[in-house]
Order: C-alpha cells, then sequence, then structure tokens
C-alpha cells in the first residue's frame, strides 16, 4: 500500500474520532448545562469570581463530567492516528 493511502486512511480514522470527540462533547457538556431547570442559573458566577453550581443535580454534573472524559479520550484517540502518518 502506498503512503499517499495509508496517510488518507489515518487522517479518515483521526476525523472519525475527533467528530466523535464534538458529539460527546455537545451531548456530555452542552446539552445538561441548557436543560437545567428555567429557575437554576447553570454556570453563575458570583461577585467574588467564583461559580455558583446551585441548581445543578449530582446527574447533570456526572453527565458533564462524562462528556469532558469522552472528548479527551478521542482526541488522544485521533492524535495517535494522526502520529502514525509516513511521507
Amino acid at each position: 500500500m502506498s503512503h499517499l493511502v495509508h496517510n488518507e486512511q489515518m487522517k479518515l480514522a483521526a476525523n472519525l474520532f475527533n467528530n466523535l470527540a464534538v458529539v460527546s462533547l455537545a451531548s456530555g457538556f452542552i446539552a445538561p448545562v441548557f436543560s437545567v431547570r428555567p429557575s437554576a442559573t447553570p454556570l453563575n458566577i458570583s461577585e467574588g469570581g467564583y461559580v455558583d453550581f446551585d441548581g445543578m443535580s449530582i446527574n447533570i454534573l456526572l453527565g458533564i463530567f462524562i462528556g469532558l472524559v469522552f472528548c479527551v479520550v478521542f482526541e488522544f484517540v485521533a492524535q495517535s492516528f494522526l502520529l502514525k502518518l509516513k511521507e
């Protein structure tokens, strides 16, 4: 197999995992932040600069954490595919 074909296959695999990272970020982080109940302020920053997590249940925080973990893992996998490119 030529280097060009190998590199294109590696780039396609890296693109797949990069897209999975975006999906996991969107479903695990962005969606829970905007889906909390209307009376809650998801990321209310107080005067002292501290983030107030009142109104966020442990399930929402757990979903955010899991989504971010999957995002980081998928990005590392995508980077590992890109490191296999040949000259």
